[in-house]
């Protein structure tokens, strides 16, 4: 009869431990603004929004070549840029000046210095994070605002609450997405291995 009752409860334990981590929208603006949420272990979340630019990388010795795309079937930008990783900072030789970058987090035990993310002050204000995946691909990310809230979970259900007000989502993870349907609305978000800090503005 207990292995009958802890069967029943393990049925109905929230299998909620595959949504923690940070997820970043597929869908962007034509300005190139999206968002990215972070749902942690002690369910509060943070969902972000601001610029977001991918494309990809490829490093051989200390030249960096990155290329992005100017949104959905736009051209391919590409840039070689010549850069230095010591301890916890990158330096990058960008035209006639140099930036210097500042690591966010471990370094990864996966490929060369560069991976991982890497913040800077923003021109345009604000902190600018550079993540250059082990996978090859690149990931700006520009904090606009963010917003904190909490965050709850069962097998098919997401209730995230911001504000005091609380919405909730059929959800479902396949190949690292995350699609969240709601309201005839459905957003699709990729899993990404490193945490980004909060908007400081």
């Amino acid at each position: 009869m207990k292995h009958v009752l802890l069967l029943a409860a393990l049925m109905q334990a929230p299998m909620t431990e595959p949504l923690v981590g940070r997820w970043d929208a597929e869908a962007r603006s034509r300005g190139g603004l999206g968002t990215w949420m972070t749902l942690s272990a002690d369910h509060t979340c943070a969902q972000t929004s601001g610029a977001m630019v991918d494309g990809t990388w490829q490093l051989t010795g200390d030249r960096l070549t990155r290329k992005v795309s100017e949104g959905p079937g736009g051209s391919v930008h590409t840039e070689d840029l010549m850069i230095t990783v010591s301890e916890g900072t990158l330096t990058m030789q960008v035209g006639p000046d140099k930036r210097q970058m500042t690591r966010v987090g471990q370094p990864s035990a996966r490929g060369p210095a560069l991976v991982g993310v890497w913040s800077y002050p923003h021109p345009a204000g604000g902190t600018a994070y550079e993540d250059f995946e082990p996978d090859g691909r690149y990931l700006f990310r520009l904090p606009i605002s963010t917003t904190l809230g909490t965050w709850r979970a069962d097998q098919t259900q997401l209730h995230l609450t911001v504000n005091q007000q609380t919405r909730s989502f059929n959800w479902s993870i396949n190949a690292g997405r995350l699609t969240l349907e709601h309201a005839g609305m459905r957003d699709v978000f990729r899993r990404e291995a490193t945490g980004l800090p909060s908007s400081n503005r």
